[in-house]
């Protein structure tokens, strides 16, 4: 349990730094926040939040961390030691890396294109980072241990999905405009 812990503080630290470096870079480079803000065309703004939006913004994200559960059951299941495992597992880190970073980028660029006004729009960034966080530790101690018991991928993507869950409902609900905003 030492060690899963570990792989999910690692996970939380490059979540972080995956956001933040992007948000850095467009807060930091003259123009760039103007140009970030055309390229993303935000209107921020109010909207009253509804299940159907929380569905869409739940969907988005479930099949990110649905990538990275798969990957980490695909990993423990196949025989290890041979060279397929070898490429399986390198195709799947750099599906991971490609896809989680793609969303990353783009929630670090939206933090510095909108600067502390975006920042009223995701309350509900944590809930997703946490929710993928959960999913990428599975992940990393599934291809270290290369096992993963049912019962603990189950217990992850249970914790996943409804970290996500929550997350949409915040973002669609108390983002400016929801019943809290």
């Amino acid at each position: 349990m030492n060690a899963l812990r570990h792989r999910t503080r690692t996970a939380a630290i490059a979540i972080a730094i995956a956001i933040a470096l992007p948000a850095m870079l467009v807060a930091a480079i003259p123009g760039a926040a103007a140009a970030m803000r055309r390229f993303y065309g935000f209107t921020l703004k109010p909207s009253p939040g509804s299940l159907h939006q929380a569905a869409g913004f739940f969907l988005t994200n479930g099949r990110t961390a649905l990538v990275v559960l798969l990957g980490a059951t695909l990993t423990a299941a196949l025989p290890h030691g041979r060279r397929g495992w070898l490429i399986v597992t390198a195709v799947l880190d750099a599906a991971i890396v490609i896809a989680l970073g793609m969303n990353l980028v783009l929630v670090g660029g939206a933090l510095g294109a909108y600067g502390l006004h975006g920042v009223r729009w995701m309350p509900h960034l944590p809930l997703e980072a946490a929710g993928i966080t959960v999913a990428i530790a599975v992940y990393l101690e599934a291809r270290t241990t290369r096992r993963l018991t049912i019962r603990s991928g189950v217990a992850a993507a249970a914790v996943t999905l409804s970290l996500l869950a929550i997350a949409a409902l915040v973002e669609s609900y108390l983002a400016p405009g929801g019943l809290a905003g």
